[in-house]
């Protein structure tokens, strides 16, 4: 699967296992209707930990198809270094917030 556009990537300090990546990528689908196509984005992030060679991966697709709101949703996932398995909970409550 093709990985979409690098939104973000976050470095946190070094916790017992080492330091900690995060990579925020932009999503996008095609919603096909009624002969016509709108573009829907959804959101994807990696957890990389020093010394595992796969990461952990989190995906959310056709969130919004406001491109605005989804670089908003983007930064603050970013902001709050949101990992992969926090993504479902912290997006139902930005979603929740309107």
């Amino acid at each position: 699967m093709d990985r979409g556009p690098l939104f973000r990537c976050v470095l946190l300090p070094e916790d017992r296992a080492g330091p900690l990546r995060l990579e925020y990528y932009l999503l996008t689908d095609d919603a096909l209707f009624d002969g016509g196509s709108l573009e829907v984005y959804g959101v994807e992030i990696l957890l990389y930990r020093s010394g595992v060679q796969k990461p952990e991966i989190a995906r959310l697709r056709g969130i919004t198809p406001l491109g605005r709101r989804i670089l908003d949703i983007l930064q603050q996932l970013s902001d709050g270094a949101v990992t992969p398995s926090a993504l479902g909970e912290v997006m139902d409550s930005i979603l929740a917030r309107g």
